[in-house]
């Protein structure tokens, strides 16, 4: 021990107690030691490289290099093959809890729904402490569950840079875990946090960021400079490009850049990457801000304490306005200002328009549309997660149980709407204009909704299950998980800090429940009954096939070809069109899409 001493104290290493410095017993070389500085608890592995740094307290796995600690690196274990070079300070202070049971004030920004922070977030679970506050001894058990787990986090001595991480070019790092593989490199501050990460799902941290009690899940991407505080990161969520959330919870897929966000609930694959975004005090979902889209929360006179929900897959347009409170259904589209406080979530796939200060609104407008149909079928491709066992559950489905019994209501709503005033012009509903024309339009179009939900599930060889169980009732769309509320009533019985496996299980059984869904909505009851459903859906492929193909021609032809053969003869605008955007007839999103929908009809057809 002495000659390792000696040999440590010539590449001028110096500790404040040699004794409390344990080296391997095999494969520790000193003279891979230069310009060390240890005090307090010291354990070295074999193979370790160090330089330039003043380390204490640390235990220090095997392989493990450091090199330029400026400040000190202190209070960590650092797992095998770790690489951590060129930092200001990184410290770790017993009593932290490295971000869980923070509390953020997600949706409402007085912290009304305030949910305590905690590495096993997934989207369902925040969900539920988000927006089920009525449940008040379920939450109040989830909340001391998280706090408890927040405590045995504050006891552990010391926090962990996992196998095979690095950090590197960091400015200040206090009170921080970080995971296996995780990558930090050129963060400025990074504060009371966890970086969950996996080999399968490397989590990345880069330049410029400064991150103050956070958690960011495996393969959560937080970069180019972007600010967060009070926030979780879901898994391959991207926030980049200077966005700023402040008490935002972010989930699985979404991408953040630019912007800014303020008490935001983001269910998975929520979208807002143009400049001068503001999303505040509001619920999304699958959703997509437009360049200069904003969510305000100013019409209040006792505080910050109104809201607003947009529902799945919601898009707004560039510059849209909307003052809270508002409510917004599935796959709405939102364009112009809107300060009335609209309500359309009993009306999916609608269209909200600002006509001279007068909200407007067109039902079912967006269904089966090429847009709408075009944003369904690229989230499943937009999944970028690779842990072996991803935390948010999503179900892809275009249509479910869950929008399919909104769109039941919204038939019987908009026909007693038309009933009450047969002559009527315009209908109010939900705040909202609605013309003449567009209801019964709608009534149609949802209509044609409920004839494709129930020929593609005959056409996949589904059967009549009349048996009891789960899936008759009601449904709930729980971010991203589509599940009967009967399900969700006996999970959530107890508390939901171990609520994941049941979650997961209903997830699975999604298509039993279906079963017993279809049964119980639809006359499937005989022959002639599935036949006649048979019929219909062949006849509503038709029409949405037709409607799908007039609606890209317009993507093709006339006005979309302006600007195109730009200095060129007129002559040449066609051929130099065709060379940029080719045809509709092998449009890589239309063809396939009019192909599957002939398929189908094919197959219904060989079933009457």
């Amino acid at each position: 021990m002495q000659c390792e001493i000696d040999a440590l104290v010539a590449s001028g290493c110096e500790a404040e107690d040699w004794q409390r410095v344990e080296v391997a017993d095999v494969g520790f070389a000193p003279t891979r030691l230069r310009h060390v500085r240890f005090s307090g608890q010291i354990s070295l592995g074999s193979a370790v490289e160090l330089r330039n740094a003043t380390i204490r307290d640390c235990m220090v796995g095997d392989g493990v290099r450091i090199d330029g600690v400026r400040s000190a690196l202190a209070g960590y274990e650092i797992g095998r093959g770790a690489r951590l070079t060129d930092i200001g300070t990184m410290t770790y202070r017993a009593g932290t809890t490295a971000g869980n049971g923070v509390r953020v004030a997600a949706v409402n920004e007085n912290g009304g729904r305030a949910v305590p922070l905690f590495d096993g977030l997934t989207a369902q679970t925040a969900h539920l402490m988000v927006f089920h506050r009525h449940r008040t001894e379920t939450l109040r058990r989830t909340f001391d569950r998280i706090d408890a787990y927040a405590a045995t986090i504050a006891a552990a001595p010391r926090g962990y840079v996992g196998e095979g991480a690095t950090v590197e070019g960091c400015g200040r790092i206090v009170d921080v875990r970080i995971g296996d593989r995780a990558t930090v490199c050129g963060a400025t501050l990074l504060q009371n946090g966890t970086i969950l990460s996996q080999p399968e799902a490397p989590t990345e941290v880069g330049v410029g960021v400064m991150a103050r009690d956070f958690i960011l899940a495996p393969g959560a991407r937080v970069v180019d400079g972007a600010f967060i505080e009070r926030c979780f990161v879901g898994e391959a969520c991207v926030v980049e490009q200077g966005f700023t959330a402040i008490d935002c919870l972010l989930f699985a897929n979404g991408m953040f850049a630019k912007g800014e966000a303020v008490s935001v609930f983001a269910a998975p694959h929520t979208v807002s990457h143009h400049k001068s975004s503001l999303s505040i005090a509001c619920s999304l979902s699958f959703a997509n801000m437009g360049s200069g889209s904003n969510m305000s929360n100013h019409a209040y006179k006792l505080g910050a304490v109104h809201q607003s929900v947009a529902e799945r897959g919601t898009k707004f347009g560039s510059n849209s306005y909307v003052q809270a409170p508002a409510h917004f259904g599935a796959y709405s589209m939102i364009t112009g200002e809107h300060r009335n406080h609209p309500d359309t979530h009993a009306l999916p796939f609608s269209y909200l328009m600002d006509e001279g200060g007068q909200s407007m609104l067109i039902p079912a407008v967006n269904l089966f549309r090429t847009g709408t149909l075009r944003d369904a079928m690229k989230w499943p491709n937009r999944d970028h997660r690779t842990a072996d066992s991803p935390r948010d559950l999503i179900r892809y489905d275009f249509l479910n149980p869950y929008l399919i019994d909104r769109i039941l209501a919204a038939v019987s709503l908009l026909t007693r709407l038309k009933e009450e005033k047969p002559e009527a012009k315009y209908y109010t509903f939900g705040n909202c204009s609605i013309h003449r024309h567009s209801l019964q339009k709608g009534i149609t179009y949802y209509r044609e909704a409920l004839d494709i939900f129930v020929g593609d599930y005959l056409i996949r060889g589904g059967t009549i299950d009349d048996s009891e169980g789960p899936g008759r009732g009601p449904w709930i769309d729980l971010s991203g998980l589509v599940m009967p509320r009967e399900t969700l009533e006996e999970i959530v019985r107890d508390d939901l800090f171990g609520a994941d496996a049941a979650f997961r299980q209903a997830h699975t059984r999604y298509e039993e429940y279906l079963g017993r869904y279809v049964t119980d909505r639809y006359d499937l009851s005989d022959a002639d009954k599935r036949h006649e459903h048979l019929k219909r859906y062949v006849s509503t492929l038709d029409t949405v096939r037709h409607r799908l193909s007039k609606e890209a021609a317009l993507e093709y032809f006339g006005v979309s070809q302006i600007s195109y053969g730009a200095d060129c003869p007129e002559s040449d605008r066609q051929a130099d069109f065709q060379q940029v955007r080719g045809e509709i007839a092998t449009d890589p999103f239309l063809a396939p899409l009019l192909s599957e929908m002939e398929h189908k009809a094919e197959q219904a057809r060989a079933m009457l």
